[in-house]
């Protein structure tokens, strides 16, 4: 159901309402989140547009988990 919502609904804002809406309607009831990201391309330096699945800078990969955990 995600897949075929994002693929419908261009508007990030209109599709993360809509997934929330699909989250309530199949029993969620609570602490539902809903984050849409329209990432079409980065800049690895100003002026210099890469697109998304060219090698990207640094910043933009995942970080690795820190030891130490939660206190």
């Amino acid at each position: 159901m995600i897949h075929e919502i994002l693929a419908l609904e261009p508007d990030p804002q209109t599709a993360a309402a809509a997934l929330v809406g699909e989250a309530m309607r199949a029993g969620g009831r609570d602490n539902i989140t809903v984050v849409v990201v329209d990432a079409v391309s980065v800049a690895s330096r100003p002026g210099v547009q890469m697109q998304a699945d060219d090698d990207i800078d640094e910043d933009t990969r995942p970080r690795e988990a820190t030891a130490g955990g939660m206190r």
